[in-house]
Order: C-alpha cells, then structure tokens, then sequence
C-alpha cells in the first residue's frame, strides 16, 4: 500500500476513474430483429446496467450511483425486462468490471480479490469469473444464467465499484447453462474439483500443454461439441499467455488470456471439444491453472473456427492470417481500429456475431476499449479494461512493457462485415476470432468507425481565472478528463489515495530528501492509474507563450516558456494526455515572488504517442494555501 509520507490529515482530492468515462451517453435503442441469430440475440450495441460509483449512468437510471459494494456481500442485479432483454431471457452474456478496488485489510497493498456471477437463488459456486487487484481495474465476459425474478448474482470478495454491461442474450434452448458453474481443474496443492480429477497437480511447466476433460463431466454431455470456460492463472513464475483449443488440433497462433508475476487472471473462454472430449490448455511461462466450466453450446448453435486466427496485431512485425491490420502501430488514445471481421479467416460474410479475443499489448497508459458494430454510435460500455507497468507492481521487471491484457468479446458485426475497437488510451491491439453465430447478414458498407472527438476545444487556449483551486481543479478534470469531479477528503494511509510527493521550491529530483524544520514545502498529490488528484491554484498571473495552443510537438523534450507569478517564487509545468490522470512529466523553477517574471522549462514528453493530444499546464504551487488565482492550460498535438 502506498505510504504517505506527510503529516497533514485532509486535502480536498477529486476522484479519477480511467474505466470507461461517466460523461459518455449510454445508448438506449431497444433490442431489433436485425440483431437475432441462431442460438444468440445481440443488442444493436452493449448497454450499462450498472454502475455503483458516485453519479455515474445507466441506461434506465437504475444501479445507479449506488456506492462501493463492500467484502463479502451479494448484489442481486435486476438484467431481464431491461436494455431490450426479454423478462424470460434464460441466459445473457454480461461484461463485469471490477473499479476502485479496496482490496484486503492485509498489509500487502497487491492482495486482490474475485467476483462470483450467478443466478439468484442459487447457492453461491466454488467458482469465480473475475479477478481483481486494487489500482487495476478488471474486466471480464461471463456466460451468465438467470435466476429468480430475472436476476443475476455479484458475490465480491473484497470491497469494490462495480459496473456491469449486458451484450445480449441466449433464447431457451439455444445455450445448456449448469445449474451452477462447475469447477474441473485446480492445479494448486489442497484444493478441490467437482469429481477429483485434475486436483493439485501441481504448476503446470512453461511450454507445456494439459489436455482436459470437459465431456462427461459436471454434467456436460458426452457428445457437447462447444464448452464455456473460465479459465484463470494463478501464481505465475512471470509473464506469458495461455491458449485453449481442442485436443488433437495445432495450437493455433491466438491466446486467450495474458497473465503477469503476482495476479491472478481470468477469462472466458467458448472453445470446441476435441478428441475424446477434452480440450488443450497451453502455457507459454509457469504457472497454476484453475478452470471452471459453467455450459455448453450444442451443434448448430455456434460455429467455431477449425482454430482460432489472427485478425489484428498492430505491433511492428505482427502477423495476421491474410496480413491485413498487421504491423500498423499503436492506436492512439481516442481513436478506433476499424476491423473486418466478415469474410476473413472462415468467418462468412452473413456472420452477425463474432467471439473476439481482444488483447491490449505494451499500453503506453491505462485505458479501456470497447468493442462496437460500425454503423453505430460507442456506446457507454466497456469490455477491456489495461493499464501500463508501475511501481505498485510486485516484481518490476526492468524494461517491462505494459501489462498485456485479453478479455473474450462477444461482438455484433456492423456495416461492411466490420467492427469498431476503441481505444481510451494509447495501445497495441492483437484480435483473433474462434467463432460465429449466423443470422441476418450485416448491413452493406456504411458509415466508418467514428473520427475521435476534437479536443482543441474542450480547454481554453488562454489564462482563465477561477475564484477557489477547487473550482479549478474540477474544470480541468472534467474537461481535460472527461470524468466528474467528485470532491472528497484526502487522509494519510488511504488506499485510494496513490502517493504523496514532497517537494522543496525549485527541487523536484529527490523528492524523498528530509527537511528541517522550518523548510518551506510544497505538497503535490501524484494521479496514479485509479485515484485522487489535487491541483492548488495559488498564482495571482500565469501565461504560456510557447508552444502555441493547438502546435503540434514531437514525442520527446518540449520547452514550456511564458511569464508566472508563483507561491515563494515556485512555479511548475505538468503534462497529460488527454482523459489520461498519469503524468508524462512535471517540472519546477523558480519565478515571480512579487511580480511576473519569465519561466521556462522542457517537459518530456516521450510517453506519449502520434496523434495523442496532450494537455500542457502552468501554475504557481500554492503550497498549502488554499489561495483564489489563475493558471494557464494549453493543448498541443503530438507529432510522428
């Protein structure tokens, strides 16, 4: 748990979510026909159902705003009758996402927890389908069967936000849910498995494969030809992937889940059974393996690909099965890949819905991506939720990129064949495809995916004078953010509250130097990926002259000059991508005591990415006065 190092008890702080922004509009169309295949009904796009943080949408205002589900409790989920979910809808796809997570009351800050979904009015599994850690918010899909009154189940571990959306739903007969999901492996030393087979086994070796029995077992028929799975790592040796394909096939070149030192990880998984009735799990590092199996889909239902394949990999040298969105480079924050998803790799043109991996690879920042049908608006919903490396991680490795991320997208195809992948912050994407499911043909080519949003507009180009720092905190964080600022108080030890930096006037190169007393310092709070951010006001004049608002810079060093008037002649620049909280860079001199007096200093701007649209502010630090004054805020584009 991050320490805090100051002895002061309260600050006023502004919440900071990067999961996907409360100022997005849900889409409230009802479910149409044009969505209804064999097997599985799409809604035209995904919709919220619930959203627990503070002032937070949903699409019918219900699970609103309801606040932080504390550990150990159940929150029963009202999902028929709603977004265009018929009342009887016996099964519906859901993607849960853990946010703000509090994690244990332990010392260890990594200490995380899971969350259980299940049908209400049933007992509670020996299973989980999500996993999550404090500063890391989780996304997964869960094949969800529902229970009394058209309610689903959230058990969670540990205290945790919690936003739920719902993708569509299977008619009766078309998905054989288990009455609960039932657990077939568990290679950790004193567990248990619904039969004993596959019961602390031990870690399974990196390069390895295990073939698992799925037919015959928990009550999945001898012939099921398509298994749902939640398959999850636990105590890995390091990073890697797992991939899952039926036994007897080549292991494709696809994953289904990326995992990393000190987390567990879990997805979702619908893959074919193969040679006697069993199904291949590959490990690329060492690892232990839970699996838990909550269905079956039966022949004619869904088709899946002989093997998974590859649709996208953005990565320099990525490779894709017919070498299109191969090597394309990172997406920028704010942008979508538009992607062809009907009529490659197998996949028909007539395809209506499309079961993704979606992989977020080396994130420059955190983020969220949704997965949308082209020819629709993004809807306020989310299915992937990464986030870069930082010191929180247990093991850092040196160079480590970030932390490669998957979830299972059950996707409805858009105009053209095509879907959107949207990306909040800067990241590679890899994409397969393992299956369809046949209905009404998507529509002819229309429109593309949506250009991002033009943020020179959202920010003023000029000083602008606010009469409290509050009031200019919460302009810049909803502005610049896109999220609501909610005003709170700020206590030493916090978990939520990220690091406390202690800085001396003029000297941001140790901020852990001891001072003595009587030493004037100023007080910064750090935004980490998920938590509070503090900006003090306390200048009576601050201009920037250079760059010039709307200039485009390079990925690198940018000199930052104008005049100021700061707080004991300390005047700082800070840098951010838009609807970003993390840092690129911050910087101190010395300027203006008693008047105006010119500044200048270079902010690093390397972290950031073409195209990305960065957010450049100046201020004098205010210290701990809680002083009315002005600071400048500019936007700048970012070159290739």
């Amino acid at each position: 748990m991050p320490v805090c190092r100051v002895r002061r008890t309260m600050w006023s702080v502004w919440s900071l979510v990067a999961l996907g922004a409360a100022s997005l509009v849900a889409v409230s169309t009802p479910a149409d026909t044009g969505g209804a295949v064999s097997g599985y009904v799409s809604l035209p796009t995904s919709a919220r159902l619930v959203d627990t943080r503070p002032g937070a949408p949903t699409i019918d205002g219900q699970f609103a705003g309801i606040g932080l589900q504390p550990a150990g409790s159940t929150l029963d989920v009202t999902v028929g009758g709603r977004a265009g979910v018929p009342l009887d809808a016996p099964v519906v796809v859901l993607t849960v996402t853990a946010v703000d997570s509090q994690g244990s009351t332990s010392p260890g800050w990594q200490d995380g927890g899971f969350l259980t979904v299940h049908a209400t009015g049933t007992p509670r599994p020996n299973a989980s389908n999500l996993n999550y850690y404090p500063y890391h918010n989780t996304a997964g899909t869960v094949f969800a069967r529902v229970g009394a009154d058209g309610k689903v189940s959230i058990y969670t571990l540990f205290a945790t936000q919690l936003v739920v959306d719902v993708a569509g739903y299977l008619p009766a007969g078309s998905y054989s849910p288990l009455p609960t999901p039932a657990r077939l492996v568990d290679t950790r030393p004193g567990t248990s498995t619904i039969d004993g087979q596959f019961v602390g086994i031990g870690s399974r070796p990196g390069g390895s494969t295990l073939d698992v029995p799925v037919a015959g077992r928990a009550g999945i028929p001898v012939d099921a030809a398509v298994a749902v799975l939640t398959v999850t790592a636990t105590f890995e040796w390091g990073p890697g992937f797992l991939t899952v394909h039926p036994t007897g096939t080549p292991r494709p070149n696809a994953s289904n889940l990326n995992f990393y030192y000190g987390h567990d990880i879990a997805n979702t998984v619908v893959v074919p059974v193969g040679a006697d009735g069993k199904v291949s799990i590959y490990t690329s590092t060492t690892t232990d393996l839970v699996v838990d199996v909550s269905g079956h889909l039966p022949t004619g239902t869904y088709t899946a690909l002989p093997n998974a394949a590859r649709l996208a990999d953005t990565r320099p040298g990525g490779t894709t099965v017919d070498g299109q969105r191969a090597g394309i480079g990172r997406i920028a924050g704010g942008a979508n890949l538009q992607l062809s998803v009907a009529g490659r790799a197998g996949v028909p043109t007539d395809a209506s819905v499309a079961v993704l991996t979606v992989v977020a690879v080396d994130s420059l920042r955190t983020g969220f991506s949704t997965v949308f049908p082209t020819g629709a608006p993004r809807p306020n919903a989310s299915n992937l939720n990464y986030n870069p490396p930082d010191a929180r991680d247990l093991v850092p490795f040196a160079g480590a990129p970030g932390h490669n991320t998957a979830n299972t997208v059950v996707a409805r195809i858009g105009a053209g064949g095509d879907v959107c992948v949207f990306a909040s912050g800067a990241t590679h994407f890899v994409v397969d495809v393992s299956g369809y499911f046949s209905g009404p043909a998507p529509a002819a080519a229309g429109p593309a995916c949506p250009e991002p949003a033009p943020v020179f507009a959202i920010w003023p180009a000029s000083n602008v004078v606010f009469d409290t720092p509050e009031e200019a905190a919460a302009d810049f964080i909803s502005k610049w953010f896109g999220v609501e600022p909610h005003l709170g108080a700020f206590q030493p030890g916090d978990a939520r509250s990220g690091a406390i930096e202690v800085l001396h006037p003029g000297d941001d190169v140790d901020p852990t130097t001891f001072f003595p007393s009587g030493t004037t310092l100023s007080l910064r709070q750090l935004p980490p990926d998920f938590g509070w951010f503090v900006i003090g006001a306390g200048s009576t004049e601050v201009t920037i002259t250079t760059p010039a608002a709307g200039a485009t810079v390079v990925a690198g060093p940018v000199t930052v000059e104008g005049v100021a008037v700061g707080h004991e002649r300390t005047t700082y620049a800070e840098a951010f991508v838009a609807g970003d909280a993390t840092s690129l860079d911050f910087e101190m001199t010395m300027a203006g005591l008693f008047a105006p007096e010119p500044y200048s200093m270079t902010l690093d701007l390397a972290g950031a990415s073409s195209g990305d649209v960065v957010g450049l502010i100046v201020q004098g630090d205010s210290g701990l006065h809680a002083l009315a004054g002005q600071f400048a805020a500019i936007p700048v584009l970012v070159g290739s």
